[in-house]
């Protein structure tokens, strides 16, 4: 992870204080060289707060919104609400977009990530999918076709999805 962003509360400061007046920016916006030399270091660094987020994402089992030209993640600092984010487009662009608040599980608090503090639930999604894995390795070891493992499993999920979320349009493959 990048510290520079994340060693304290410096850049997030700025970025509270920027979106007062930019709610809206990304690396590649236009006014871009008519803002001071900070602002534009700062704008820069929207990578590499990107990058921090998705390493703490990753290792607490959350996963960005997609869709077909971006990709985002929710952060929260103070009683902000960010999408931090890169789209697709002829260039890769990242961005920071202040949203109103929400309620969303999935909204990653800075000072977690500043301070590595791990999400309640991820010890115990890290518990259980290493008894899943477990079990896969079993079924491996038992000769069951890795079709039928991934067949079945993918059934399961969608089976589970579907009750879950009320007949919704699930298909994992």
């Amino acid at each position: 992870m990048n510290k520079d962003v994340f060693q304290n509360d410096e850049y997030i400061s700025w970025l509270n204080t920027f979106t007062k007046t930019y709610h809206s920016f990304s690396n590649i916006m236009m006014i871009y060289n008519r803002l001071p030399k900070e602002d534009r270091e700062n704008i820069d660094k929207l990578e590499l707060l990107y990058a921090g987020i998705k390493e703490y994402a990753e290792k607490n089992f959350l996963y960005p919104n997609e869709s077909s030209f971006n990709n985002y993640y929710l952060l929260k600092s103070e009683d902000n609400i960010y999408e931090i984010g890169y789209a697709n487009g002829k260039n890769i662009a990242f961005y920071c977009k202040k949203i109103n608040p929400i309620d969303d599980d999935n909204i990653i608090d800075f000072n977690d990530i500043k301070n590595n503090t791990p999400r309640p639930e991820t010890s115990l999604y890290k518990t259980k999918l290493n008894k899943l894995a477990s079990f896969i390795n079993e079924l491996i070891e038992l000769n069951v076709p890795v079709k039928a493992i991934s067949d079945t499993t993918g059934n399961v999920l969608n089976k589970t999805l579907k009750k879950k979320y009320k007949g919704g349009n699930y298909e994992i493959k």
